[in-house]
């Protein structure tokens, strides 16, 4: 028998920004650690959160809570993308560099309550829109047999771009986006770096390839010295 989930609105909550900065001071806060141990059933339950951002990065933790008892609900991340442009895989991830991207990461909630990711995001975009960014960016899980987060995300306005490798854990995500200035077209522009980028990988591995001849090559002239040094010894030596 199902449970009939709790209907939430604007009225019955109260969502909370707070800033996190990464100098090694990990979240300890017992109820965003249950939220999401609950949301990713995590074979070995966290006991600290770390959002992923750079040393000294920034972070915005999205809390929504029950607004007559204060009890959290949900929980998301969001960060800024350009601490992450000096990377090599930033395009290759999704990343744009000539434009201002947002990444949501960690969407947590309460099983109890229908509602909590629609509120979420509604929050999120207005302030991606206040602060002019251009895109939203998020990697869905694929869990089987039914890929529901997949179809949540598209609820809300998200596009499915590609199918990302495996991470450690072995779960495969879908990259995710979502136009939110209308001047700029961030599916064409993602599509079009993974092609680049491919381009790119090719050479790379081709270049590999011809590093590792190279200094195969090289191994082999140094031991055919080294005979003929050691040849030349012996030769002196007997006379």
């Amino acid at each position: 028998m199902s449970i009939q989930k709790k209907i939430l609105s604007k009225d019955k909550i109260i969502i909370e920004k707070e800033t996190f900065i990464n100098n090694g001071n990990t979240i300890k806060d017992s109820d965003i650690i249950n939220l999401y141990n609950i949301a990713y059933k995590q074979k070995e339950p966290l006991t600290e959160f770390m959002p992923n951002t750079d040393e000294n990065g920034e972070a915005l933790i999205w809390k929504i809570k029950l607004n007559t008892t204060q009890e959290l609900i949900g929980f998301c991340v969001t960060t800024d993308l350009k601490q992450f442009k000096k990377y090599q895989n930033f395009e290759s991830k999704g990343g744009i560099k000539e434009a201002k991207g947002l990444f949501i990461t960690s969407v947590a909630g309460n099983s109890d309550y229908k509602g909590i990711v629609r509120l979420l995001f509604e929050e999120i975009i207005k302030y991606a829109n206040d602060e002019q960014y251009d895109y939203l960016l998020l990697e869905a899980k694929k869990y089987e047999p039914i890929n529901f987060l997949v179809k949540l995300y598209e609820t809300q306005g998200f596009t499915s771009i590609k199918e990302m490798p495996p991470e450690d854990d072995g779960e495969v995500g879908t990259l995710m986006c979502r136009n939110i200035s209308e001047s700029f077209n961030c599916y064409v522009k993602i599509l079009s770096q993974f092609k680049n980028c491919g381009k790119k990988i090719k050479n790379i591995s081709r270049k590999k390839h011809k590093y590792k001849h190279n200094s195969t090559h090289s191994k082999k002239i140094r031991q055919i010295n080294r005979k003929n040094k050691s040849h030349k010894n012996y030769i002196k030596k007997k006379k």
